[in-house]
């Protein structure tokens, strides 16, 4: 069924994929349903497409797979230099999806986050950045929509308070984490732009215990440097097509 999807141009069809497929109606809505919770689909108005698990699994040509391989050197140069876990993460409806993570050697428990795994982006750095690139029309959907689950006991837990975050993202080019998602685990992340459009997100995981607000101000600045580095790498590629090649991929 991926094979199919993958080789159609187009989005395809529940009718289109039991007919071609020769399955039974209801198993392939059983199938795709699974498939779209998983992220290996995405269904919209048109139909069925490939969702970003895919682009974890295999380096091909598409544009996810792209951003992976122009950030790969610089996200591992980075993690060698801090001696920190890096990540990279996209917007997928209303989560952080971890495209790829570089770690050092045995990381502390409760840094770990695989690849491919999902995070909320109210409780994350990576995904107040992401928020920060949407409209305020789409957050305020966002908004509406979240129900703000407390994760620690200093998750942020309203709309005005996570308005406040985003909007120190506006002010300081960055975005923090401190213990919202994982007691004992503080982040800080920055945005990926291609023709001033975010992108993606990067950031730098560390324990509390060696975090202060020294690391903090050099884990920013390598970040950005780094940032800058992608982008630039991605632009020859992008150049003038960023919003529209990411719109689904950050779609609400």
């Amino acid at each position: 069924m991926l094979e199919f999807v993958a080789a159609r141009s187009n989005p395809v069809k529940l009718a289109q994929l039991s007919r071609d497929l020769d399955l039974d109606r209801n198993t392939v809505y059983q199938l795709t349903r699974a498939l779209v919770t998983l992220d290996y689909l995405e269904v919209g108005d048109r139909g069925y497409v490939l969702g970003p698990k895919p682009l974890v699994l295999s380096r091909s040509t598409t544009v996810g797979a792209l951003l992976l391989r122009k950030s790969e050197p610089h996200m591992q140069e980075l993690c060698d230099r801090t001696q920190e876990i890096t990540n990279l993460g996209i917007r997928r409806r209303d989560e952080v999806f971890y495209l790829s993570r570089w770690e050092v050697v045995n990381p502390q428990p409760g840094l770990y986050i695989r690849t491919g795994e999902k995070a909320s982006l109210y409780a994350s750095a990576m995904g107040k950045v992401l928020l920060a690139g949407m409209s305020a029309e789409q957050r305020a959907a966002y908004y509406k929509r979240c129900t703000f689950t407390k994760f620690t006991h200093r998750t942020i837990d309203s709309a005005d308070e996570l308005e406040q975050a985003i909007q120190a993202v506006y002010r300081d080019g960055f975005a923090r984490d401190m213990e919202e998602l994982s007691t004992g685990v503080r982040c800080v992340a920055v945005p990926l732009k291609v023709d001033d459009v975010i992108v993606a997100a990067l950031s730098i995981s560390s324990p509390t215990v060696r975090f202060d607000e020294h690391v903090e101000d050099v884990n920013v600045s390598l970040l950005m440097q780094t940032s800058r580095a992608i982008s630039r790498d991605l632009k020859p590629y992008l150049e003038d097509h960023a919003s529209w090649v990411f719109a689904t991929s950050s779609r609400t």
